[in-house]
């Protein structure tokens, strides 16, 4: 049997005159150069090997390049403190490196028997209980366009009170009171105020028409005067 062409291999021929390594190798990358590092075997097997590699795989441009060496990065790093440990930037606006790192313990990590569906959910509820200013960022830009810190603004403005009734948000929801709510159009999607929870009910039930309100307020108008009628006329009977 015929052995590899390539020097000191001593593996018997798969195609073109290579074993099966060199033959895959020169398929796959064009050349016979070992695609791996000579450490690689030792890298693999570090604790925190995986942590670099999501670094080099998902984190491309936002790295410092001198974390490509495998080595740098465990010598900045250090230990990681428990598995529930990962990297997070001090600085979003700047990439992960040796000065701008920290472990941060996960918020919550995939049970046994749990979906990656159902940890995701999980871990979305765990988020908002624990970071409610991040999450009511997040909601502002998503649902209505608001840019950081409109909400806020919105908020000292009206003094921290619905802006229908004058009156701070009484209303509370996972052991905590809820925020106001934004009030929007529903035809055009512009952000009109802060709304607590009923007022912000009473618009929606009201189809956004003024004529529906405007009818309310005789019928409650009707009514309060024909109480106030009957209540007097039952004073003076008693007289």
């Amino acid at each position: 049997m015929s052995e590899c062409s390539v020097k000191d291999c001593g593996k018997p021929v798969f195609g073109n005159g290579l074993c099966n390594m060199h033959y895959s190798r020169l398929r796959r990358h064009g050349n016979l150069d070992a695609s791996r590092a000579k450490d690689w075997g030792r890298r693999s097997e570090h604790p925190l090997y995986n942590a670099w590699r999501e670094l080099v795989r998902k984190k491309q441009k936002s790295r410092s390049a001198v974390w490509d060496d495998f080595w740098k990065f465990v010598s900045d790093v250090g230990e990681r403190p428990s598995e529930r440990h990962g990297l997070s930037r001090r600085d979003d606006t700047k990439p992960f490196g040796p000065d701008n790192f920290y472990w941060r313990e996960k918020i919550s990590v995939i049970e046994g028997g749990e979906s990656r569906r159902e940890y995701y959910a999980r871990y979305q509820r765990e988020y908002r209980l624990l970071h409610p200013e991040r999450a009511l960022k997040y909601e502002m830009k998503r649902r209505f366009g608001l840019p950081e810190g409109e909400y806020e603004a919105m908020l000292a403005r009206q003094n921290g009170c619905c802006n229908i009734c004058k009156k701070p948000e009484t209303a509370s929801g996972k052991g905590r009171p809820k925020n106001l709510a934004v009030d929007h159009c529903h035809a055009t999607g512009k952000v009109r105020s802060l709304l607590c929870s009923a007022c912000n009910t009473m618009i929606g039930q009201a189809k956004d028409d003024p004529s529906i309100l405007r009818a309310a307020i005789e019928y409650l108008k009707h009514h309060s005067e024909n109480t106030n009628e009957i209540s007097q006329g039952e004073h003076q009977h008693a007289d």
